[in-house]
């Protein structure tokens, strides 16, 4: 599937199966927005990597323990180009038990996990044309409720 004219933001795109899912939609014509919370050089690494490939790539910081970044990251990249398609890619696998695990550590996965990329497609709806028949408004909405997660190729 060709992605070329399309571009994409990619989540905790810096590195492992972030930066696999950004090298592939590059690979296929994609412009990618590369997000990382705490990763930049591996982000620039990135980023120069697809931009040799011949398509654009900007490198976008937000830490989505806190939903006032998490909020504004899908307007930032909005305002540099408007996008197609957004991957919820971050997530934290922190070892937690449940005799030791406290209140904060158990918000911090939740707002990270979990609400997170519901503020990121909650913000990308927000963008799309206002109809209730826009077709990628509702596959946006149906595959979060579905907690779906889907991988290249990707519907744009």
């Amino acid at each position: 599937m060709s992605l070329t004219g399309k571009t994409i933001l990619i989540t905790g795109a810096a590195r492992r199966l972030g930066k696999v899912f950004a090298l592939a939609a590059a690979k296929s014509g994609a412009n990618i927005f590369l997000h990382h919370s705490s990763s930049p050089i591996e982000a620039q690494i990135t980023a120069s990597e697809i931009r040799s490939i011949g398509v654009q790539a900007w490198v976008l910081q937000a830490d989505f323990s806190n939903p006032a970044q998490t909020s504004s990251l899908v307007d930032q990249a909005w305002s540099i180009q408007p996008f197609d398609a957004l991957v919820n890619n971050s997530a934290i696998f922190e070892p937690l038990n449940v005799e030791q695990t406290s209140l904060s550590d158990w918000q911090r996965h939740m707002d990270i996990n979990l609400t997170a990329p519901f503020l990121l497609s909650q913000a990308f709806a927000a963008h799309l044309p206002a109809s209730s028949t826009n077709p990628k408004k509702t596959r946006l909405f149906l595959r979060l409720l579905k907690h779906e997660r889907h991988i290249l190729p990707v519907e744009c």
